[in-house]
């Protein structure tokens, strides 16, 4: 295997865990979202997108979105 492919199959990898992890934390604020009985004002996936994209005190004001 070439240095190249190992590079693309491990990038593929390191995109299909994060794929993995944000689905998971996508799951974990639907069900706090319908919990709290909020699922019909507040779309889960927009409310995740706007967290990971502002600016994080505790990350030093990194943001954390995936783009």
């Amino acid at each position: 295997m070439r240095e190249d492919e190992e590079l693309g199959m491990e990038t593929s990898l390191t995109m299909s865990n994060e794929s993995t992890e944000v689905a998971l934390l996508l799951s974990r604020v639907r069900a706090v979202i319908t919990d709290a009985r909020c699922a019909d004002r507040l779309d889960a996936e927009r409310w995740l997108n706007m967290w990971l994209d502002t600016p994080n005190a505790a990350f030093d004001n990194r943001r954390l979105g995936l783009k």
